[in-house]
C-alpha cells in the first residue's frame, strides 16, 4: 500500500459519511413525501402512467420506504459513533435540562396535541389530511376514467368481456393502432407498456374505433357502478271493506256491509345500481 493510498485512508471520516448521508436520506423522504402527498389514488395513477421525474407512484413509494430505513439505520450508527460525547453532553447538560422544566412540559404538550390531534381529526391537522384527499379526487375527477377498477390488471380476454367487445375485435384495433396483442392473456398495462404509453391511451384508441365504449350498452363510463340492494320502510294509506254482524234487543239479528280507511306500515326491498369510488392506493 503506497502512502497515498495510506493518507485517502486516514482522511476518510466514518462520522463526516454518517453525518452527510443522513443529511441526504433526510432531504430524499422529505421529497418523496411531498410527491405522495400530493399524488392520485393508486387506480388513478395506473390507469394513467401518472410520474414525477419519470418515477411512478410505485416507485416513489419504495423509496419512500427504503429511504426511511436507511434513515433509521444511519440514526442509529451516528448515535453509537458519536455516543461517548452525547453521553457527556448529557451528563453536563442534565442539572440544567432540570432547570428547564417549563420547556420540557411544553414540548411533551406539543408532541400530544399532535398526536390527539390527528387521531381525533381536528383543526388544524384535519386540515391537513383534507387538503391530501382533495388533491387525490382533483385527479380523480380530471384524469381520464378506467372502465373498471384495476382495469390495467384484467388480461385481454377480460377486458373484452368487461367492456363488451369480443376479443378478436379488440385484438384487430389494437393491432391496427399499433399495440403487440400476441398474448390474449397478456395484461393491460403490459400490452400498454409494450408501446410505451399508459392503460388509458390503450383505452382511448379502443374509443375511436367504439365510440360507444365506456357509455350504456358497451360497459360502465366510470368506475364504481353496479348493482345495489335496498331495503326501506314507508307509511301508507287503504281503503278497506268490513263485514258485521249485529244482535238486537227483542230477539233480531242484523247483517250489513261498512267501509273504513286504515293506516299501515309497511317494508320494502328492491334492486337499485350505486355509484362509489374505493378508497385504494
Amino acid at each position: 500500500m503506497d502512502s497515498n493510498e495510506q493518507t485517502i485512508r486516514k482522511r476518510f471520516s466514518v462520522k463526516a459519511f454518517t453525518s452527510l448521508l443522513l443529511l441526504l436520506v433526510f432531504l430524499a423522504a422529505v421529497v418523496s413525501g411531498i410527491v405522495l402527498y400530493i399524488s392520485p389514488r393508486g387506480r388513478v395513477a395506473n390507469w394513467t402512467g401518472w410520474n414525477v421525474l419519470g418515477l411512478s407512484k410505485h416507485d416513489w413509494a419504495d423509496l419512500h420506504t427504503n429511504v426511511a430505513l436507511v434513515l433509521l439505520i444511519a440514526a442509529v450508527f451516528h448515535l453509537a459513533w458519536n455516543w461517548t460525547v452525547f453521553w457527556s453532553y448529557l451528563k453536563k447538560r442534565g442539572q440544567a435540562a432540570v432547570n428547564r422544566k417549563t420547556e420540557i412540559v411544553l414540548a411533551l404538550l406539543v408532541g400530544a396535541v399532535v398526536v390527539a390531534g390527528t387521531l381525533y381529526d381536528v383543526p388544524p391537522f384535519r386540515y391537513v389530511v383534507e387538503g391530501g384527499q382533495n388533491i387525490k379526487r382533483y385527479w380523480a375527477e380530471h384524469e381520464a376514467a378506467a372502465p373498471a377498477f384495476h382495469a390495467e390488471e384484467l388480461t385481454l380476454a377480460q377486458f373484452a368481456a368487461q367492456v363488451d367487445v369480443s376479443l378478436d375485435e379488440l385484438v384487430e384495433v389494437l393491432e391496427r393502432e399499433g399495440f403487440e396483442t400476441a398474448d390474449a392473456t397478456a395484461t393491460v398495462r403490459h400490452v400498454a407498456e409494450l408501446k410505451g404509453v399508459a392503460p388509458s391511451e390503450l383505452f382511448d384508441a379502443l374509443r375511436k374505433h367504439f365510440p360507444g365504449l365506456g357509455r350504456a350498452g358497451r360497459g360502465p363510463d366510470r368506475g364504481g357502478q353496479g348493482p345495489g340492494q335496498g331495503q326501506g320502510q314507508g307509511q301508507g294509506k287503504g281503503m278497506g271493506m268490513g263485514m258485521g254482524m249485529g244482535m238486537g234487543r227483542g230477539g233480531g239479528q242484523g247483517f250489513g256491509m261498512g267501509r273504513g280507511q286504515g293506516m299501515g306500515r309497511g317494508q320494502g326491498q328492491g334492486q337499485g345500481r350505486s355509484l362509489g369510488e374505493p378508497q385504494d392506493e
